[in-house]
């Protein structure tokens, strides 16, 4: 990227974080300024691909210690069905969305995590994409007769690929998804000495031994049982769930309907299953029990093993809060009013670095991971947090901040009370990304008035007096 070009790109990503939202309109600056940006964004000479690589190694924070890296990835959709207005007809970079009448595109990223501690390292993949106009759909394409390289579906191994490059040989990487991961290519090309994968269960596949995934569970005997939290949503309660667990290895076979394009892979793919049933002392009534079936290449042996590998799937919620931040509870991705769906996800690109930035503040609210606070925070915006801190004990708190001022822990308890949180017991109840979230663009806008406060008093104190003259 050209030097001019590279200093617009860092001057847009300081708008970007001070505004804390994706809508350009409510950027600071003038209507010059915003100009700019547009001009900057629709320019064919700034390329996406290399902005995405330099996102991914602007957020790539790997720790001393780490050695064990999980990478969580999903697939999440962008809506601009509002803005069709704006955007050309048959935007080569706008298409059909999971409905097949809303517009938008999609991303799937592959966040790092620490298998250790559960702090974000980095986002290891960034892939975007949108289905054309008028493309044809799976029936017509006759879908499952295609290679794994036709299909979208090779999102899941473009990211492990990436990942691995990213991670390096040395680390022991795990690749989790979630039920639509459940890809017999995936499970039977992505494993190696250094990598596994651990996903849920989507099918009830047929195994080596002639009897059924679910046949074959129901035959293992419970090992055990355990309680985890759950935070409420639409479909299920808040609760402590009670859960049972079982595991044993199977070998799942090929898809015998997919025999022919699947002739290049294995005929079986040896496995561990862990089994996880909520009892039925911790269901609500009216909802449903929690059924979970995950496959991992990691060895299962005994219940220290099983529920470790439960906790780290456990884990793949953290991308949902990372498209949280993205969308609708943070920086509002989807009400961005750009004229090009080009220009739109040169926009999302830079706005996942900022909604990891604020994943990474919230998990490390507890001083984990031991980042510096220059992590995240210029020496301006560190003296900043002293006033900020100054005021909230001044306001009387009744838990002062207990971490070293040269932590990101330590800012992290800052943006949270100013995000809305209430440390009446921090231990119990942790600050959420939605209020580190909100916190952190509070405090960027009120950074930023006081920035325009300090250069005015610096140029009135430059200023000669005004001579005083006398009516008399």
């Amino acid at each position: 990227m050209e030097a001019r070009l590279k200093n617009r790109l860092d001057i847009i990503r300081t708008q970007l974080s001070t505004s804390g939202s994706a809508v350009i309109n409510r950027w600071p600056g003038s209507l010059s300024d915003h100009h700019s940006v547009f001009r900057f964004l629709h320019n064919p000479r700034v390329n996406i691909k290399r902005m995405i690589d330099d996102v991914r190694q602007q957020t790539f924070k790997p720790t001393k210690d780490e050695v064990h890296t999980l990478v969580v990835q999903d697939t999440c959709e962008l809506n601009y069905n509002h803005i069709n207005g704006l955007l050309q007809v048959n935007d080569p970079h706008i298409g059909l969305l999971s409905d097949n009448k809303s517009t938008g595109f999609y991303i799937h990223p592959g966040l790092m995590i620490d298998a250790k501690n559960s702090i974000p390292l980095g986002l290891s993949s960034i892939q975007l994409w949108n289905r054309p106009f008028g493309s044809p759909n799976a029936i017509e394409r006759d879908y499952k007769k295609l290679s794994i390289e036709q299909k979208t579906s090779n999102r899941w191994l473009k990211c492990a690929e990436q990942s691995r490059r990213m991670v390096g040989d040395q680390r022991l990487l795990t690749l989790v998804g979630d039920r639509e991961n459940d890809i017999y290519e995936f499970l039977a090309s992505v494993p190696n000495e250094s990598t596994h994968v651990l996903i849920r269960s989507s099918w009830n596949r047929k195994l080596a031994n002639g009897k059924q995934l679910d046949q074959e569970l129901a035959s293992v005997e419970w090992q055990g049982d355990f309680h985890i939290s759950l935070s409420g949503n639409d479909y299920r309660s808040k609760r402590r769930a009670h859960l049972a667990v079982k595991w044993t290895r199977v070998a799942i076979n090929k898809p015998y309907r997919r025999r022919r394009v699947l002739s290049t892979y294995p005929d079986q793919v040896p496995l561990q299953v862990i089994k996880v049933s909520e009892l039925a002392d911790s269901v609500p009534a009216g909802e449903a029990p929690i059924n979970w079936r995950l496959l991992t290449t990691h060895p299962v042996n005994t219940l220290e093993q099983a529920l470790q590998i439960i906790e780290w799937y456990k884990w793949r919620w953290f991308i949902e809060d990372f498209f949280r931040v993205l969308k609708t509870k943070g920086l509002e991705v989807e009400s961005s009013q750009l004229s090009s769906g080009f220009a739109l996800k040169k926009l999302v690109v830079l706005c996942m670095e900022e909604a990891f930035r604020i994943l990474l503040m919230r998990q490390d609210r507890l001083g984990k991971a031991n980042y510096e606070l220059s992590s995240c925070f210029d020496q301006q915006q560190q003296h900043f947090l002293k006033l900020v801190d100054q005021q909230q004990r001044q306001q009387g708190n009744i838990y002062t901040n207990p971490f070293d001022p040269s932590s990101l822990a330590w800012a992290t308890w800052i943006i949270a009370i100013m995000g809305g949180w209430k440390p009446a017991n921090p231990s119990q109840k942790p600050a959420g990304v939605i209020s580190m979230s909100r916190g952190l663009k509070l405090f960027r806008q009120q950074f930023n008035g006081w920035q325009i406060a300090q250069q005015y008093l610096i140029q009135t104190s430059k200023d000669p007096p005004k001579k005083v003259v006398s009516r008399d």
